[in-house]
């Protein structure tokens, strides 16, 4: 009987070894290094131009070295006012200054450690 639980356990030790062996470094870290979920690009999607005093919407959009996509993950910033005058909220919600050609707005998003940002041109239209 004693034999028995010694080969078994010799068995269980051969079979973590193999699992060791087989998924390598990546096993180890599993729990830690660099994140599958750390963002690799960000793009705005919304329209391209707005009425004077307007509003629209946009989002930002970010891909993670994972392949997944999300728009406007938890920790988006979205800096107002803009340049032109324009103001954008923390969801994306802009208002058109009531003068101007151009306004641009941008985005960050910081995940792993890891920012990516984004900008988008608008036309402002009387």
């Amino acid at each position: 009987m004693r034999k028995t639980n010694s080969v078994s356990w010799v068995r269980m030790v051969l079979a973590f070894a193999a699992v060791l062996m087989v998924a390598g470094p990546g096993l180890v870290l599993a729990g830690g290094g660099t994140s599958a979920y750390a963002p690799k690009s960000s793009i705005i999607i919304g329209p391209g131009s707005v009425a004077h005093s307007g509003a629209a919407s946009y989002v930002l959009r970010v891909t993670y070295t994972d392949g997944s996509v999300l728009d406007n993950p938890a920790g988006t910033v979205f800096p107002s006012p803009t340049p032109g005058g324009g103001t954008i909220d923390s969801a994306g919600s802009y208002v058109a200054p009531a003068t101007g050609i151009k306004d641009k707005i941008s985005a960050s998003y910081s995940n792993a450690s890891v920012t990516t940002q984004a900008s988008k041109f608008i036309t402002l239209t009387p």
